[in-house]
């Protein structure tokens, strides 16, 4: 009789949250600033690497579920139902890990939502160039991978921590 292997796809980058007892993979996301603001102010961009650690060569497709978490909002305007980050995967959604622990990146963009950069710009003005930073937001987002032609998914929770921006706008993170 044949043996079925079932394949493992793991994030060199997650780490084990102890207090939600499950792997996260941290991202830091630059809050949009008035004084660093520009076309590409509020986006950041990350590779994030993939490992597979089985003996076939698979591809997997990517997605991120529309639900959303917030751990710790924003300290000023009204609390945050979901995150006001808009994740995308790209160019691509599907990425080809070679068997035997071979690491292949994926792409992602990071973009805050148009009425979350004016609340900071508004929070911003109002708290005035020398004020301390405010303190850091907290949000997971569910990203899926699925195998392609089978039904095998692995998931993978984002938690991205905002945090004040104070280097170039399209640093790499």
């Amino acid at each position: 009789m044949g043996r079925v292997e079932v394949p493992q796809v793991v994030c060199p980058r997650e780490l084990h949250d102890k207090e939600l007892d499950v792997g996260v993979v941290p991202l830091v996301v630059k809050r949009p600033s008035q004084t660093l603001a520009g076309p590409q102010g509020a986006v950041g961009k990350y590779r994030l690497p993939f490992k597979n650690l089985g003996k076939q060569d698979l591809e997997v497709e990517f997605s991120f579920a529309k639900a959303t978490n917030v751990i710790s909002g924003p300290a000023t305007g009204d609390p945050l139902t979901s995150s006001p980050i808009e994740f995308s995967i790209g160019p691509g959604s599907s990425l080809k890990l070679p068997a035997n622990g071979t690491i292949g990146n994926l792409n992602l963009t990071a973009k805050f939502k148009n009425s979350y950069q004016l609340l900071c710009l508004k929070a911003e003005k109002q708290r005035g160039p020398d004020a301390k930073p405010g303190k850091v937001e907290k949000y997971t987002h569910l990203l899926i991978g699925k195998v392609k032609d089978t039904q095998v998914m692995f998931s993978y929770i984002l938690e991205a921590a905002v945090v004040e921006q104070t280097g170039p706008a399209n640093a790499m993170s």
